[in-house]
């Protein structure tokens, strides 16, 4: 019989329960939250920003405000997810919540195509897009590529995680 895949098995381990009814492994439950919060942050960070850059450029172009309104937040919320990257013990629940920041925008987004008319989406598309899906799509990018990088100088990370959950339980 053959083993099997160590990496399969311990994706399979995060949705399993305890007879207490308890998850076995915390990090899609920490990932979801840290997706959430991923998203609230985007938000933060793009509405005060714009309003800093309706006050600092009243005389620029609306395509440069839209620009910098674009552009300014991405770079912060992957500066965050680097930060976050390199704080957090366990790199694929970084990775994990970006990946779920993405899939919540996206579920938002096509909600909003289908709840609203031609009309309302095409005003509020745009934003949207600008301040929720660019921003996690370049996070995710991101996080795919620190948490590859990582995989490669670390080999066998399922080892490394269940020495680091030893060490906690003493």
């Amino acid at each position: 019989m053959k083993d099997k895949d160590p990496a399969k098995v311990s994706w399979k381990q995060m949705f399993l329960f305890t007879r207490n009814g308890n998850l076995q492994n915390t990090d899609l439950l920490y990932s979801f939250f840290l997706g959430v919060v991923f998203l609230f942050v985007n938000f933060i960070i793009a509405n005060r920003l714009t309003i800093l850059f309706e006050s600092l450029l009243p005389s620029a172009s609306r395509q440069m405000k839209n620009g910098l309104d674009i552009v300014i937040p991405s770079l912060l919320s992957l500066l965050i997810t680097w930060i976050l990257f390199r704080v957090i013990r366990r790199k694929r629940i970084v990775f994990m919540a970006c990946c779920i920041n993405l899939v919540i925008a996206l579920v938002f987004l096509a909600a909003m195509v289908f709840l609203y008319d031609r009309e309302t989406v095409t005003m509020l598309l745009p934003p949207f897009t600008g301040i929720f899906v660019i921003p996690a799509a370049i996070c995710t990018g991101a996080a795919w590529l620190f948490y590859r990088h990582w995989l490669r100088q670390n080999p066998d990370p399922i080892k490394e995680e269940e020495r680091d959950l030893e060490l906690r339980s003493r």
